[in-house]
């Protein structure tokens, strides 16, 4: 009786995933346009939702970098507070709840969905080209249709216009359509919705170019290109992708020698800082405090990204934050946790694209400029926490089932049904009773032994 309830919920637990990831999808992004806070809500309760159904399937021995990280982070900001007594200490452990719990959210998705991976792809796909259409056709005067135009103001970084059709910030609507596009090519590389994803990859790149924002076309660019020579070169693949994660290492050590050795008024130091607009002065200011204040070992602690310019910069006049993942996570662990934060990023790295996966590829490409621009590196705030840590914490869980059961991570939509439930197993013996039964009934027909025969 037990076995058999067990197998009926089996049955209907990708309806109610899928109808939690889809509300949980479209809150994540709906914040953003209408900045609603009931759309937070709803996000909160989604959240919550997919961790009761997730959570009893977590195995903690499949999980054991992700579960690492959250306890590390948490033991360094416990530490840290201990130490250093931060300043607005109660904001800090909400935000340490905050990011635990967020966390496990991905995580009980990851372990949903790493073995119904196209189906991930396409609940997010469906949610974004629906709400970005709607947005669309509700602002379509803004649209610009002129594309030379739009991508020579965006490489020159003169753009006539910038429109977000309805949401917030522009950047939102670039990172938004940025991911949409991304998406698209994965579900291109799994064969799976193509033309309807050729669709939805023209329609980011045209409302990407609209909103103007460099970063996600950067961050595009440059992981399908190098992302396109690591897979093509596949004998050589596995040394350019560790010439990638060192220069990660290198550009993210480069960052924090300038912010905390070099000066504003270098040449050098104005030349970057205007290409990254603000970023490299923000992280010298963040250095700067770090020094006077004798935190550079384990930070101020987790916080809100939007409030620490309030609670610790006011005199900042540029309208951007601490957006740099290097600089976030220098401010608010320190030295010691930049760099654990790094490392663990790296190890990920050479981890997930360890079976030649080519989404692995073009996910640690994107993710890793990105992160030198905006926070988005394990992030748990919204809709980037939402799908590019979900989808980081499934492929790692992807090359822990591939290391266990000898299979192609490419492919993976079977592998939890196929392997582990005990339903199907008990299926199959009844498939072959049936056939055997057929087989047995068509000899006795054909002999003529049956009733009526002349």
């Amino acid at each position: 009786m037990i076995t058999r309830l067990q197998n009926q919920l089996e049955n209907v637990m990708p309806a109610l995933f899928g109808t939690g990831l889809v509300i949980y999808a479209f809150t994540a992004l709906a914040f953003y346009s209408y900045a609603l806070n009931p759309a937070n809500l709803v996000n909160g309760y989604a959240g919550t939702y997919l961790i009761l159904l997730g959570l009893i399937r977590i195995k903690p021995s499949k999980n054991k970098v992700v579960l690492g990280l959250i306890v590390a982070v948490a033991l360094f900001t416990i530490i840290g507070n201990a130490i250093f007594h931060y300043t607005d200490s109660s904001s800090v452990w909400g935000e340490l709840i905050s990011w635990t719990w967020s966390g496990l959210i991905a995580l009980s998705i990851s372990e949903f969905y790493y073995s119904r991976f196209k189906s991930f792809l396409t609940i997010w796909q469906l949610v974004l080209m629906a709400l970005l259409l709607l947005s669309a056709i509700m602002n379509v005067t803004e649209i610009n249709m002129s594309i030379s135009s739009l991508f020579t103001g965006v490489l020159h970084n003169s753009r006539i216009s910038r429109v977000g059709i309805g949401f917030s910030n522009v950047n939102f609507l670039g990172s938004f359509a940025g991911t949409l596009m991304m998406i698209s090519v994965f579900q291109i590389i799994k064969n799976n919705l193509r033309i309807f994803s050729i669709t939805t990859f023209l329609f980011g790149l045209l409302l990407l170019l609209n909103a103007g924002s460099r970063t996600p076309l950067i961050a595009f660019v440059v992981a399908t290109i190098v992302g396109g020579i690591i897979i093509v070169l596949k004998r050589w693949g596995k040394m350019l992708w560790l010439g990638v994660t060192a220069g990660l290492v290198i550009a993210t050590l480069w960052f924090v020698l300038i912010i905390y050795f070099d000066t504003p008024s270098s040449a050098f130091f104005k030349a970057y800082d205007l290409a990254s607009s603000k970023r490299l002065s923000l992280g010298y200011e963040v250095a700067q405090y770090l020094k006077k204040h004798h935190l550079e070992v384990l930070g101020t602690g987790l916080r809100n990204k939007a409030l620490i310019k309030e609670l610790f910069f006011p005199g900042w006049t540029w309208s951007i934050q601490l957006d740099s993942s290097i600089g976030y996570y220098l401010f608010t662990l320190g030295n010691i946790g930049l760099t654990f934060i790094i490392g663990i990023w790296v190890w990920i790295l050479i981890r997930i694209e360890k079976y030649g996966s080519k989404i692995a590829v073009l996910t640690g490409l994107y993710v890793s400029v990105f992160m030198f621009f905006e926070h988005v590196l394990f992030t748990y705030a919204g809709f980037f926490g939402a799908f590019w840590t979900t989808l980081i914490f499934i492929l790692l869980r992807m090359v822990a089932n591939r290391d266990e059961h000898a299979i192609s991570i490419e492919e993976p939509v079977i592998i939890e049904e196929s392997l582990n439930l005990s339903r199907n197993q008990r299926q199959k013996p009844t498939f072959k009773l049936v056939d055997y039964l057929k087989k047995k009934i068509k000899n006795y027909l054909s002999a003529g032994n049956y009733v009526g025969r002349k």
